[in-house]
């Protein structure tokens, strides 16, 4: 029985594949495993059809069953179109995978099975992840914060015991700060900046791995000329580079190498550059972070208990 983990997702039609990624973050191994989970959860949509023996007598055969059922499993690998499905299996398999029939057709990406969460994710552009963690209402209790290395009975002698933070605000006060359009900006920045340093420093290390040895004719005076290109007063030489190559190749190697030496204090100049401006722009993003985090940390008040007695939930 081959192994559903052995196929690439890649390789699979658009059902097929939708169906693979939700078996597979089940740890549903194979197309038996799948069947099986099917009939013993949702036998009455899934059961084949009843067989007899010569006696008329109903004949029950989990084995065989399930044997039937995998057959019609993994053909379903193989549609592309949900609608060639039958409509029995399509909810058995929203039912095992928690999942709308909506995303098994293929008409819109979000999971869920609540029409609010599917709104939501269309309207705002969030996933479905997301979503569902801010429609959560998560909270942190503060007590570990509060007590965990000192005892604050002499600051404080009505503190909340059950003093918490309510996550959904924590998100609600970043979202509604400029750090909603500043920080994917500034972030943007460190990160363009980090990628061009890495590709200068990729460029300065294939130019320090790769020898220097005398090209033929063509290529040595296309170096030349895309030397010149960038560098048009720099001149470095005495002769005609014609003359140079046919008569005299180790003049023509030591060209070579001065170009490349050349490149090489260009490209290194470019990497400290490059590295200067991507520390300044970390440097900057984490200041911005630190200052947005420590100004709400300064405004911060631990719940006392009147303020707990007299707090309605929004």
């Amino acid at each position: 029985m081959a192994r559903l983990g052995n196929t690439s997702l890649n390789d699979l039609p658009s059902f097929g594949r939708r169906l693979m990624e939700l078996a597979r973050e089940q740890d549903i191994g194979t197309p038996m495993l799948l069947a099986t989970k099917l009939y013993d959860n949702y036998s009455d949509l899934v059961e084949p059809a009843k067989r007899k023996n010569k006696y008329g007598k109903i004949v029950k055969d989990r084995d065989h069953d399930i044997s039937a059922i995998t057959r019609m499993v993994q053909t379903h690998f193989n549609e592309e179109n949900a609608y060639n499905v039958q409509s029995k299996y399509l909810f058995a398999y929203s039912k095992l995978f928690n999942c709308s029939l909506d995303y098994l057709y293929g008409t819109t990406p979000v999971r869920s099975t609540d029409p609010d969460v599917r709104i939501i994710c269309q309207k705002i552009g969030l996933s479905e992840k997301v979503v569902q963690k801010l429609m959560h209402k998560s909270e942190i209790y503060l007590e570990g914060s509060l007590y965990a290395h000192f005892d604050y009975d002499f600051l404080y002698k009505d503190l909340d015991p059950e003093a918490k933070l309510l996550i959904n605000s924590f998100w609600n006060d970043l979202l509604e700060s400029d750090l909603f359009i500043k920080l994917p900006e500034e972030w943007a920045e460190m990160a363009c900046a980090l990628q061009l340093h890495k590709a200068i420093k990729e460029n300065l290390d294939t130019i320090d791995s790769k020898p220097v040895t005398l090209t033929d004719r063509n290529t040595f005076f296309k170096i030349l000329d895309e030397y010149y290109a960038t560098h048009p007063d720099e001149r470095f030489f005495d002769g005609d580079p014609f003359d140079i190559y046919d008569n005299d190749p180790e003049y023509a190697l030591e060209i070579l190498q001065q170009i490349h030496d050349f490149e090489r204090y260009d490209r290194a100049c470019d990497e400290g550059k490059s590295n200067m401006i991507y520390l300044g722009s970390s440097g900057q993003f984490d200041r911005f972070l630190q200052n947005y985090f420590h100004d709400k940390a300064e405004a911060f008040e631990i719940p006392t208990i009147k303020e707990y007695q007299n707090y309605k939930p929004q």
